[in-house]
Protein backbone atom coordinates (compact mmCIF):
# COMPACT_ATOMS: atom_id res chain seq x y z
CA UNK A 1 0.00 0.00 0.00
CA UNK A 2 0.93 3.03 -0.97
CA UNK A 3 0.95 5.80 1.78
CA UNK A 4 0.16 9.65 0.43
CA UNK A 5 2.46 12.12 1.95
CA UNK A 6 1.08 14.60 4.61
CA UNK A 7 3.82 17.04 3.05
CA UNK A 8 2.39 20.12 0.98
CA UNK A 9 -0.97 19.48 2.33
CA UNK A 10 -1.86 15.91 0.47
CA UNK A 11 -3.72 14.94 3.69
CA UNK A 12 -4.99 18.06 5.33
CA UNK A 13 -6.44 19.78 2.03
CA UNK A 14 -7.39 23.06 2.48
CA UNK A 15 -7.00 23.09 6.26
CA UNK A 16 -2.97 22.28 6.06
CA UNK A 17 -1.91 26.09 6.66
CA UNK A 18 -4.75 26.68 9.43
CA UNK A 19 -2.31 28.65 12.19
CA UNK A 20 -2.73 26.73 15.46
CA UNK A 21 -1.40 26.72 19.19
CA UNK A 22 1.36 25.48 20.21
CA UNK A 23 1.62 24.13 23.85
CA UNK A 24 3.56 23.06 26.60
CA UNK A 25 2.90 20.42 28.72
CA UNK A 26 0.51 22.59 31.18
CA UNK A 27 -1.72 23.55 28.16
CA UNK A 28 -0.04 27.20 27.94
CA UNK A 29 1.21 28.76 24.58
CA UNK A 30 4.40 28.80 23.31
CA UNK A 31 3.82 29.87 20.06
CA UNK A 32 2.36 28.66 16.61
CA UNK A 33 2.43 26.27 13.44
CA UNK A 34 0.21 24.78 10.74
CA UNK A 35 -2.05 21.73 11.04
CA UNK A 36 0.23 20.18 9.02
CA UNK A 37 3.38 20.98 10.57
CA UNK A 38 2.36 19.70 13.36
CA UNK A 39 1.33 16.23 12.46
CA UNK A 40 4.05 15.77 11.21
CA UNK A 41 6.03 12.66 12.80
CA UNK A 42 7.58 13.29 15.70
CA UNK A 43 4.73 15.53 16.18
CA UNK A 44 4.40 18.82 17.92
CA UNK A 45 2.26 19.61 21.15
CA UNK A 46 -1.06 21.87 20.04
CA UNK A 47 -4.37 22.60 21.42
CA UNK A 48 -7.32 20.99 21.07
CA UNK A 49 -10.57 19.79 22.10
CA UNK A 50 -13.08 17.07 22.39
CA UNK A 51 -16.48 17.49 22.83
CA UNK A 52 -18.90 14.85 23.94
CA UNK A 53 -22.76 15.04 23.28
CA UNK A 54 -25.14 13.26 25.14
CA UNK A 55 -29.17 13.61 24.44
CA UNK A 56 -31.49 14.11 27.25
CA UNK A 57 -31.67 10.08 28.00
CA UNK A 58 -28.20 10.52 28.89
CA UNK A 59 -27.24 8.38 25.27
CA UNK A 60 -23.86 9.55 23.93
CA UNK A 61 -23.55 10.78 20.11
CA UNK A 62 -20.64 8.84 18.40
CA UNK A 63 -19.54 8.74 14.89
CA UNK A 64 -17.20 6.93 12.91
CA UNK A 65 -14.30 9.29 11.33
CA UNK A 66 -15.10 10.12 7.30
CA UNK A 67 -12.82 7.47 5.72
CA UNK A 68 -10.75 10.83 3.95
CA UNK A 69 -9.85 12.10 7.03
CA UNK A 70 -6.30 12.25 7.61
CA UNK A 71 -5.51 10.57 10.61
CA UNK A 72 -7.75 7.85 12.24
CA UNK A 73 -10.40 7.70 8.93
CA UNK A 74 -13.10 5.60 9.78
CA UNK A 75 -12.16 5.07 13.29
CA UNK A 76 -15.09 5.45 15.68
CA UNK A 77 -15.06 8.85 17.99
CA UNK A 78 -16.80 10.90 20.41
CA UNK A 79 -18.94 13.36 19.06
CA UNK A 80 -16.60 16.18 17.50
CA UNK A 81 -12.74 16.96 17.83
CA UNK A 82 -10.94 19.65 16.19
CA UNK A 83 -8.50 22.15 16.83
CA UNK A 84 -8.81 26.67 17.78
CA UNK A 85 -7.15 28.85 15.44
CA UNK A 86 -4.27 30.71 16.65
CA UNK A 87 -6.35 33.37 19.04
CA UNK A 88 -9.44 31.61 19.24
CA UNK A 89 -11.00 30.69 22.44
CA UNK A 90 -11.07 27.10 22.76
CA UNK A 91 -15.41 27.15 24.07
CA UNK A 92 -15.65 29.15 20.87
CA UNK A 93 -13.84 26.77 18.22
CA UNK A 94 -16.03 23.91 20.18
CA UNK A 95 -18.95 25.55 19.31
CA UNK A 96 -17.75 26.51 16.04
CA UNK A 97 -16.35 22.88 14.81
CA UNK A 98 -20.18 21.52 16.57
CA UNK A 99 -21.71 23.64 14.36
CA UNK A 100 -19.97 22.96 11.35
CA UNK A 101 -19.91 19.25 12.06
CA UNK A 102 -23.28 18.46 13.15
CA UNK A 103 -25.32 21.34 12.86
CA UNK A 104 -25.72 22.21 16.17
CA UNK A 105 -25.74 26.08 16.39
CA UNK A 106 -24.36 27.73 19.53
CA UNK A 107 -24.71 24.32 21.68
CA UNK A 108 -24.77 24.97 25.82
CA UNK A 109 -20.97 23.31 26.62
CA UNK A 110 -19.45 22.97 29.92
CA UNK A 111 -15.43 22.49 29.86
CA UNK A 112 -14.64 19.82 32.19
CA UNK A 113 -10.53 18.88 31.85
CA UNK A 114 -7.66 18.84 29.94
CA UNK A 115 -5.01 16.21 29.29
CA UNK A 116 -1.97 16.00 26.97
CA UNK A 117 -1.48 12.56 25.06
CA UNK A 118 0.38 11.53 22.06
CA UNK A 119 -0.69 8.73 19.45
CA UNK A 120 0.73 7.69 16.36
CA UNK A 121 -1.27 6.84 13.54
CA UNK A 122 0.98 4.33 11.10
CA UNK A 123 3.63 6.17 9.89
CA UNK A 124 1.63 8.99 8.43
CA UNK A 125 1.16 11.20 11.17
CA UNK A 126 1.56 11.93 15.05
CA UNK A 127 -1.30 13.38 17.31
CA UNK A 128 0.71 15.69 20.37
CA UNK A 129 -2.22 17.12 21.79
CA UNK A 130 -3.41 19.00 25.21
CA UNK A 131 -6.85 18.39 25.00
CA UNK A 132 -9.84 20.41 26.45
CA UNK A 133 -12.84 18.06 27.14
CA UNK A 134 -16.08 19.51 26.74
CA UNK A 135 -20.19 17.99 27.38
CA UNK A 136 -23.34 19.26 26.64
CA UNK A 137 -27.03 17.87 25.91
CA UNK A 138 -28.42 18.06 22.77
CA UNK A 139 -31.88 16.95 21.43
CA UNK A 140 -30.94 14.39 18.62
CA UNK A 141 -33.81 15.85 16.11
CA UNK A 142 -31.13 19.04 15.68
CA UNK A 143 -28.36 16.50 14.48
CA UNK A 144 -27.51 17.49 10.93
CA UNK A 145 -23.93 16.00 9.81
CA UNK A 146 -22.05 16.97 7.65
CA UNK A 147 -21.17 14.00 5.36
CA UNK A 148 -17.20 15.07 5.01
CA UNK A 149 -16.66 14.29 8.30
CA UNK A 150 -19.17 12.02 9.80
CA UNK A 151 -19.18 8.27 7.83
CA UNK A 152 -21.90 7.04 10.26
CA UNK A 153 -23.72 7.71 13.75
CA UNK A 154 -24.77 6.27 16.59
CA UNK A 155 -26.28 7.69 19.64
CA UNK A 156 -24.90 5.19 22.41
CA UNK A 157 -25.74 4.14 26.22
CA UNK A 158 -22.75 4.46 28.41
CA UNK A 159 -22.49 0.67 28.99
CA UNK A 160 -22.34 0.49 25.07
CA UNK A 161 -19.86 3.22 24.29
CA UNK A 162 -17.85 0.54 27.03
CA UNK A 163 -18.54 -2.11 25.08
CA UNK A 164 -17.72 -0.18 21.53
CA UNK A 165 -14.25 0.98 23.21
CA UNK A 166 -13.47 -2.90 24.63
CA UNK A 167 -14.59 -3.98 21.17
CA UNK A 168 -12.51 -4.82 17.91
CA UNK A 169 -13.64 -1.60 16.48
CA UNK A 170 -11.83 0.92 15.62
CA UNK A 171 -11.19 3.64 18.10
CA UNK A 172 -9.14 6.73 18.25
CA UNK A 173 -6.80 6.97 21.10
CA UNK A 174 -8.50 10.18 22.78
CA UNK A 175 -11.75 8.94 22.96
CA UNK A 176 -10.55 5.88 24.37
CA UNK A 177 -8.60 7.74 27.02
CA UNK A 178 -10.78 10.98 27.90
CA UNK A 179 -14.05 8.26 27.72
CA UNK A 180 -13.83 6.93 31.68
CA UNK A 181 -13.44 10.16 33.25
CA UNK A 182 -16.11 11.97 30.71
CA UNK A 183 -18.87 8.71 31.81
CA UNK A 184 -17.91 9.32 35.32
CA UNK A 185 -18.10 13.11 35.32
CA UNK A 186 -21.31 13.16 37.71
CA UNK A 187 -20.00 10.58 40.20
Amino acid sequence: MTIPSIRGGALFGSRALDSLTLVDANGEETGTATLEEMHLPPGRRHRAFSVYLFDPAGRLFVHQRFHGKALWGTYWTNSCCSHPYHGEAVGAAAKRRVGQELGVADPDLTELFGYEYRAEFEDIGVEHEYVHVFVGTVNPALIAVAPEEVEEFRWLEPAEVDALIASDEDTTPWFEIAWPKVRDRND
